[in-house]
């Protein structure tokens, strides 16, 4: 199952390629079940986003809450997940930044499934992006 799921996020880079698409932010459960392969995490309706950030090149970002780091890491392909606490510097807003850094170009989201604390965010810090 883990392999299929490598293979859609490839399709998936490539697409985005195609479509000039670098980055895009996916917040939606069954997305991100899709595409990294894990599921069955609190998420934001309890506060608490988890994120899978893709680029057209790389393997993607696993962003979640420090508590479920060890089950999510049991559960996916991706090598590379960062954790965020509730409370600090590592809060997750701070950390998702870090990831998609300053200049990201374009944020490409699932407009109709985004959370408004994240559209929120994300139109604080980058409003350039749609």
């Amino acid at each position: 199952m883990l392999e299929q799921a490598r293979k859609r996020t490839a399709e998936f880079q490539r697409r985005m390629k195609d479509d000039g698409i670098s980055l895009a932010l996916l917040t939606d459960e069954s997305s991100i079940a899709y595409l990294a392969g894990f599921w069955g995490y609190l998420s934001v309706e309890f506060g608490r986003p988890t994120f899978l950030i893709v680029r057209t090149e790389g393997t993607p970002t696993v962003l979640t809450p420090l508590m479920e780091s060890e089950m999510v890491s049991a559960m996916t392909w991706v090598d590379d997940i960062r954790t965020w606490e509730d409370s600090g510097a590592n809060r997750w807003e701070n950390v998702l930044a870090k990831v998609v850094g300053d200049q990201p170009g374009g944020i490409a989201v699932e407009k109709g499934l985004l959370p408004p604390i994240v559209r929120n965010f994300l139109d604080a810090k980058y409003p350039s992006s749609p």
